[in-house]
């Protein structure tokens, strides 16, 4: 491989075939699960950020739907069963020292509202906090930028988010059939 400079980066590309190299961004998948208007919380057991806390996270496998993923981790670090119950809001952030990565955060709600957290897997403890007890050490700048507070994150609806469809002025018609289905089908 040797380095070079296509779209103002540097690349790497395969000098006898031309293959070049496209580094990806990851995709983390979190949950924010509301109980008595306090939000979910995970500790990390481990680097990077170990101690601090998040949201019930972790990465997207390969071939993974996202939804599937925040389940998963639940499931895993928190020994509770959810349900995903809207659209994510996405975050991106620059400060893991792995990669650079999005991260999708999904309503979710318990499938027991009784249920207990217990920790396992990546956490070394869970906890239920009000929107003004939320912690400052919180691992990773994509989980930073979730506002607590805000009424999206605490919204116990079954949509969090609505469906925005983008109306573009020049579409090709592939595109204009893509986003009329859509639109019909989200009303």
């Amino acid at each position: 491989m040797r380095e070079v400079n296509l779209s103002d980066r540097p690349r790497p590309v395969c000098p006898s075939c031309g293959w070049t190299y496209y580094a990806k961004n990851a995709v983390g998948a979190a949950a924010t699960v509301v109980r008595d208007g306090c939000l979910l919380l995970v500790r990390r057991a481990h680097a990077p950020y170990q101690g601090d806390w998040m949201l019930p996270a972790g990465f997207v496998e390969y071939g993974e739907d996202a939804a599937d993923t925040v389940v998963r981790e639940l499931l895993e670090e928190c020994s509770l069963v959810v349900k995903v119950t809207g659209s994510p809001l996405v975050y991106f952030g620059r400060d893991d020292p792995r990669n650079p990565s999005y991260l999708l955060v999904y309503p979710a709600v318990l499938s027991d509202p009784d249920a207990l957290p217990v920790a396992g897997d990546d956490a070394m403890a869970c906890g239920w906090f009000s929107p003004d007890q939320i912690p400052a050490n919180i691992a990773f700048e994509g989980q930073r930028r979730v506002d607590p507070a805000q009424p999206k994150c605490l919204r116990r609806s079954r949509i969090a988010v609505p469906v925005t469809v983008p109306r573009f002025v020049d579409q090709p018609p592939r595109l204009r059939s893509f986003w009329r289905a859509r639109r019909a089908s989200a009303s």
